[in-house]
């Protein structure tokens, strides 16, 4: 058989249209998120996210994923039957994770998004901002519930979320006076932490105590 430059470059051209052919005949467009689906990374307003999606090219299949970590299903796994979609997701604060993915030609693609979850859990607002100068060895702390809060607590402490300078359950009240804290001018640690929804979520302070000059 008699190799020419003419035959070569025929056997290439035939490779690369082959190929073009394939990724053609067996390529798709997964499914994306569009209106009215929150913008990527925004705040909801809510605990209800409404999503909708594309139907992309050469799609048979769609399946969410929610999660509180990237491919997490620990909110939301649902196979879906229509190109939109309602879930309620909680309302702590917490990034949440979709994978929207979509089944071309016997094989799953994925597209991902996140979001940041409404904060509706208890808050400190007295004192009111963080690195403020505690009063004393007395500071009375003043906090606003969440109206589905079933129980609180708060923990004082010289490390985050620690309690060894205080812990107390509070039922009843919005305000509380904490004494014996620390005057030597270091840091407090402040966390007040709220049950709700089945799970507890927690808000952390940081204060400066009072004296160290």
């Amino acid at each position: 058989m008699k190799i020419t430059i003419k035959s070569i470059a025929s056997c290439l051209l035939a490779i690369v249209s082959f190929a073009a052919m394939g990724a053609n005949a067996f390529a798709g467009t997964p499914s994306h998120l569009i209106s009215p689906s929150p913008v990527n990374g925004s705040t909801l307003t809510s605990n209800s996210l409404s999503l909708a999606w594309s139907t992309g090219t050469g799609v048979s299949k769609n399946v969410i994923w929610i999660g509180s970590d990237d491919g997490a299903i620990d909110l939301w796994s649902r196979v879906e039957t229509s190109s939109s979609d309602t879930f309620i997701v909680p309302t702590d604060g917490r990034v949440i994770h979709v994978r929207i993915w979509s089944l071309i030609d016997g094989q799953w693609q994925f597209l991902a998004y996140r979001y940041i979850t409404q904060n509706t859990s208890s808050t400190i607002t007295t004192p009111a901002a963080d690195n403020a100068v505690l009063s004393g060895s007395s500071q009375t702390f003043v906090w606003t519930a969440a109206n589905h809060a079933d129980a609180l607590y708060i923990s004082i402490g010289n490390h985050p979320y620690s309690t060894d300078l205080a812990g107390k359950w509070e039922t009843g009240s919005t305000t509380d006076t904490f004494n014996n804290l620390p005057t030597n001018g270091g840091p407090v640690y402040v966390t007040l932490w709220s049950h709700m929804d089945g799970g507890w979520v927690s808000n952390l302070y940081y204060y400066t105590a009072s004296g160290g000059n």
